[in-house]
C-alpha cells in the first residue's frame, strides 16, 4: 500500500515488486500450494481468456497492471480471480458520513485546512481526519498542496457541484423556514371544486395567479363532495372547495363564506310575480333544471331539502352550467343554485336571480386540504390566494 499523499512508485514492466509477486503466486496457487478456486464466482465466458478484454467493468488485466504504474490504496481490497485478473471490490456507501460533505465544501471554498477548521468551528486535526476519510472513500487525493494553497484533483472538481447540492438539500430539509418564491416558481396548482364555483371564485383566482406567479398553471377538476376527499387522499389535487362539512380528522378545513340559494329564471317567468323572495312551496311547484356531477344526481340544494323533509321535481339534469342559460330562456324551468353563480349568470345572460326565502338555510363553502401539506410553504401560499379570491367573489 502507498500513502495517498506520497507519489506512486513506477514499476518496471518486467520487474514487479517482490511483495506483489509473492501475493500473486500465493493467490494463484492458493495458500496451501493448491490451485485457488472461488465457488462464488462464475466461470469466465468462453472466448474471453487471454484476450485482454474485461469481463466486468471493475476488472483489469494483470498484464496491463504489470505494464503500468501500480498504486494500491489501503481501502481497496485487491483479489485475484482464477482467470488471472484483478478486481476491485466496490466500496459500500451505506456507512458514508454525509457530514464529510460539509468539510469537503469548506475546503473547496477556503483551500486551506486551518481556515476550513475555523469556518466549521472544529480543530485542524479533526478536519485533517475528515479529509483522510474522504480520500480513502473516494480513492483519490482530492486536494494537492501547491504554493497558492490546496488545488483540486479532477475527481474533486467532478464532485464539487454534487457536494454543494447535497449540502443545499440537507440545509433546506432541516431548515425551520419554508419560503416560497411565487415569482420564480413553476409547476401546477390543482383544485377540485363543483362547477358552480368556477366563475365566481376560480376565475378571479386564475387572474391573481397569472399576475403573481406567471410561470405556474392552474388545473381545475370538477368534482362533487364525495369524490373530493378521495382526490385529496390520492394527492391528485392540492385542495378542494365547496360544501364539505365535517370531513375526517386527516383533513384541515377553513370556512370561506356562507352562501344563500337563489332562483334563476327568464325575465317573464311566473315565479317572479310573487315578489323578491319566493317561498319554498312556490319554488317546489315548478320543474327544475339541476346541475350535478354526483353519482346520485343530487346537487347541494337537494341535500338541504332532504334535511327539511322536502324533494323537488328534476326535469333536466346536466353536468355543468354551460347549457343552463339557454335552457332557462327557452322553457318554464327554474334553477336553484348558490347565489354567486346565479347572480353571475343573470348578469351575463339577461336572466333574473331572486334569493330564496330565509326558511331555506344557507350553504357553507369550505376550503379543505390534507394535513400532510399543512406546513408546506408553497401550499400555504396557495391557500392564502384562494382565501383572497373568495373574499373578492
Amino acid at each position: 500500500a502507498v500513502s495517498l499523499t506520497e507519489p506512486a512508485t513506477a514499476v518496471h514492466p518486467q520487474s514487479p515488486p517482490a511483495a506483489f509477486r509473492s501475493r500473486f503466486r500465493r493467490r494463484r496457487m492458493g495458500w496451501n500450494g493448491a490451485p485457488a478456486t472461488r465457488k462464488s464466482e462464475p466461470p469466465e465466458p468462453e472466448g474471453t481468456a487471454g484476450t485482454g478484454r474485461d469481463v466486468a467493468n471493475d476488472e483489469i488485466d494483470v498484464d496491463l497492471v504489470l505494464k503500468t504504474s501500480l498504486l494500491i490504496h489501503t481501502n481497496i481490497e485487491v483479489t485475484l480471480l482464477h482467470s488471472g485478473r484483478l478486481r476491485r471490490e466496490p466500496m459500500k456507501s451505506k456507512n458514508f458520513d454525509l457530514n464529510l460533505f460539509k468539510v469537503l465544501v469548506a475546503l473547496y471554498e477556503e483551500r486551506n485546512v486551518s481556515r476550513a477548521a475555523i469556518r466549521l468551528g472544529r480543530t485542524q486535526s479533526a478536519i485533517s481526519n475528515s479529509l483522510r476519510k474522504l480520500r480513502e472513500f473516494m480513492n483519490d487525493p482530492l486536494f494537492v498542496r501547491a504554493p497558492e494553497g490546496l488545488i483540486l484533483t479532477p475527481k474533486a472538481r467532478e464532485l464539487e457541484e454534487q457536494a454543494r447540492a447535497v449540502i443545499r438539500m440537507t440545509e433546506s430539509a432541516l431548515s425551520d423556514r419554508d419560503d416560497f418564491d411565487p415569482v420564480n416558481a413553476n409547476g401546477t396548482f390543482r383544485i377540485g371544486a363543483p362547477d358552480r364555483l368556477g366563475l365566481p371564485v376560480i376565475l378571479p383566482l386564475f387572474q391573481s395567479l397569472h399576475t403573481l406567479t406567471p410561470n405556474t398553471s392552474l388545473h381545475l377538476m370538477t368534482t362533487d363532495r364525495e369524490r373530493a376527499l378521495s382526490l385529496l387522499d390520492s394527492d391528485e389535487v392540492d385542495l378542494v372547495f365547496g360544501w364539505i362539512d365535517d370531513p375526517p380528522a386527516r383533513f384541515d378545513t377553513l370556512l370561506m363564506f356562507r352562501e344563500r340559494f337563489a332562483c334563476l329564471c327568464r325575465k317573464d317567468h311566473p315565479i317572479l310575480r310573487s315578489g323578491e323572495s319566493p317561498d319554498l312551496p312556490l319554488v317546489l311547484s315548478f320543474p327544475h333544471l339541476v346541475v350535478s356531477v354526483a353519482a346520485d344526481s343530487k346537487a347541494a340544494f337537494d341535500f338541504v331539502l332532504a334535511r327539511m323533509g322536502e324533494e323537488r321535481d328534476t326535469a333536466i339534469l346536466v353536468p355543468h352550467f354551460l347549457m343552463v342559460p339557454n335552457l332557462l330562456k327557452e322553457n318554464h324551468l327554474i334553477g336553484v343554485y348558490t347565489q354567486r353563480i346565479a347572480e353571475r349568470l343573470a348578469r351575463d345572460f339577461d336572466l333574473v336571480a331572486r334569493p330564496l326565502s330565509p326558511e331555506v338555510e344557507p350553504l357553507d363553502q369550505y376550503m379543505v386540504w390534507h394535513k400532510r401539506y399543512q406546513a408546506d410553504g408553497r401550499h400555504r401560499w396557495f391557500r392564502e390566494q384562494m382565501a383572497i379570491a373568495c373574499g373578492q367573489a
